[in-house]
């Protein structure tokens, strides 16, 4: 364990402990033994900026390579993991944006497999060669995003920058062969509106109406026949569901109450843009049929959505369309910041707190606040957006005879240090803090 105190440090962001080891004699670029990363690479994998940048300044090798993984650098885990400062960090540090690993993965790649459209739209702006191949297989960064679930958006961005929408792998799979083999019915949808060639086949000659039918999703069987028939016609929903602005707008210079046309179970469109986290098909919506943005028949409304799925884009396209619904509650009493706080979306609450701050104290009727499921889920960041909007949010009543407040005893119960952490630096109560700061000793 004692060759790994770097590693640890570094992984954590212990700044402080990584000085210490470093002035104590440990390597910047000491490698762990089973793996052959650096503490860069575990820096890098876990989104430490400050211990990256730390690191880099003492000397570590930006290009490291590691056996982890076949030969990844720093920055393909960063992109990896999505961590946009860090990629930020290493491009300007001169990491290599065409370092390949065993199989010939470039940093693109693993952005692409991890989803991160975002970090693939900084690698491609900083220069990555966006139909770069791969060794094994042969497959681009785009053939690998229609091979994968939730990459839609990533495939988007390499479209957006020139990807070669026909490239073919070792076997002349396409990306379009690839999303229908996978049921990837965003990307075939995409693709096909991008103009993909249905007609292709492997070597082997297995054709894409082959790989729909294999894949068993009726629904990606349905898009590639409509496709191939030139009859892909989107409706509103449709286009809403897969991101497709550009039909969104045609609808809106045409028909544009048919966007707000809610469909058979009461919700419209938006709810639809909402879920899938388009924020460009939601601002469409948005000034065409702005009354859609209000309730549907339980409660649920586009920025309830987007505060659940974290979508925080959505919210501030809401944010700026229909403020008036960042508040509203579903029949169960929940509000946006109810659902964002439950499933740990840091990034919409500080949406909301910019653009509805008072909708961080609403309570549901049992009593229930942002703050107490923010405690009870143990999402420390989320209490800290909360405190940090105002410090009295943390406050609650004490017993009768002294008694803690709920959301201390819930955060000591569910033993949420990280929770009681914040508490004791950011309770506007001197009181509170102490208390959370005694339970803290305790625990310890």
């Amino acid at each position: 364990m004692a060759e790994r105190r770097l590693h640890l440090a570094a992984a954590k962001g212990e700044t402080a402990q990584i000085t210490t080891l470093l002035n104590a004699g440990h390597e910047a670029d000491e490698r762990e033994a089973r793996n052959g990363a650096t503490p860069l690479h575990m820096a890098a994998a876990s989104g430490q900026l400050a211990a990256a940048r730390l690191l880099l300044d003492k000397g570590a090798d930006v290009n490291a390579k590691a056996r982890i993984k076949g030969g990844w650098t720093p920055l393909h885990a960063a992109a990896h993991q999505g961590h946009t400062a860090v990629v930020e960090l290493l491009v300007q540090r001169g990491a290599h944006l065409e370092s390949q690993d065993e199989e010939g993965w470039t940093p693109l790649h693993a952005a692409v497999d991890g989803c991160h459209a975002a970090v693939a739209e900084q690698l491609l702006k900083a220069g990555s060669n966006v139909d770069a191949k791969a060794f094994a297989g042969g497959a681009t960064p785009l053939i690998a995003a229609a091979a994968t679930r939730g990459a839609t958006a990533v495939a988007r961005v390499l479209l957006d920058h020139g990807a070669s929408i026909e490239a073919k792998d070792s076997d002349g799979g396409t990306a379009l062969l690839w999303a229908a083999h996978q049921g990837n019915d965003c990307t075939v949808y995409l693709l096909l509106r991008r103009g993909a060639d249905i007609r292709v086949a492997t070597k082997g000659g297995r054709t894409v109406e082959a790989a729909a039918r294999e894949s068993g999703d009726q629904t990606v069987s349905w898009l590639v026949e409509k496709g191939g028939a030139g009859a892909l016609a989107p409706s509103a929903f449709t286009a809403a569901s897969y991101g497709d602005a550009a039909s969104l707008a045609a609808m809106a210079r045409r028909a544009p109450r048919t966007l707000g046309e809610p469909n058979a179970g009461g919700f419209a469109p938006a709810i639809i843009a909402a879920q899938e986290g388009h924020a460009d098909c939601l601002e469409i919506l948005a000034k065409t049929v702005p009354e859609s943005l209000g309730k549907a028949p339980d409660g649920t409304t586009p920025a309830y959505i987007a505060a659940r799925e974290g979508h925080e884009d959505c919210l501030k396209v809401l944010a700026e369309a229909a403020p008036e619904t960042l508040g509203k509650a579903k029949s169960s009493g929940a509000t946006p910041a109810h659902i964002a706080a439950q499933e740990g979306h840091a990034d919409c609450l500080k949406v909301l707190a910019q653009a509805a701050p008072e909708t961080l104290g609403k309570t549901r009727p049992d009593g229930t606040t942002p703050a107490l499921i923010a405690a009870q889920q143990g999402h420390a960041d989320c209490l800290r957006v909360i405190a940090e909007t105002d410090p009295k949010l943390l406050d609650g009543k004490w017993g009768f005879f002294g008694g803690a407040p709920r959301i201390l005893r819930i955060a000591r119960d569910a033993r949420r240090i990280a929770c009681l952490q914040v508490i004791a630096e950011l309770a506007a109560s001197k009181r509170l803090r102490s208390k959370a700061t005694a339970f803290l000793q305790e625990m310890r």
